[in-house]
């Protein structure tokens, strides 16, 4: 099993959306929040901050830890955690693992991308909008 944190990275009212690689051997070429694993004995917000910092070079301050949710499909915990940015410009770090950015509000992203775009995070998040409404 792998532990993730899910990065819902906040900035003038929208959220940072990325599309994973197509050479990922899981769901590649989907869109996704930024997730990043964590190390052993890290926590969420640590893992949040060292996430943004090494896929986007940007410094982020953590608001909550939003939700947890075990993903049975690819054996993945993971832990979705609202930040903002404090620091930096966001700039694509690590290529092999996001190819393109995007930034929307969670409704006017899944009003404009199909679920068969949409990778597992995203496709729960979408169903259960309560989790989303409050950030």
């Amino acid at each position: 099993m792998t532990k993730e944190v899910a990065l819902i990275l906040k900035q003038n009212e929208r959220i940072l959306f990325g599309r994973r690689s197509k050479m990922k051997d899981v769901m590649p070429n989907l869109w996704t929040l930024p997730s990043y694993p964590l190390r052993p004995g890290e926590t969420p917000e640590q893992a949040s901050m060292r996430a943004a910092q090494e896929l986007f070079g940007i410094k982020v301050t953590v608001e909550r830890v939003l939700h947890n949710h075990f993903f049975i499909e690819n054996k993945t915990d993971r832990v979705f955690v609202v930040c903002k940015i404090s620091g930096g410009q966001v700039d694509i770090k690590k290529p092999e693992e996001l190819i393109e950015i995007k930034w929307d509000n969670f409704p006017g992203f899944f009003q404009t991308n199909d679920e068969s775009k949409l990778a597992e995070d995203l496709k729960y998040l979408k169903r259960f909008h309560h989790l989303w409404k409050s950030v």
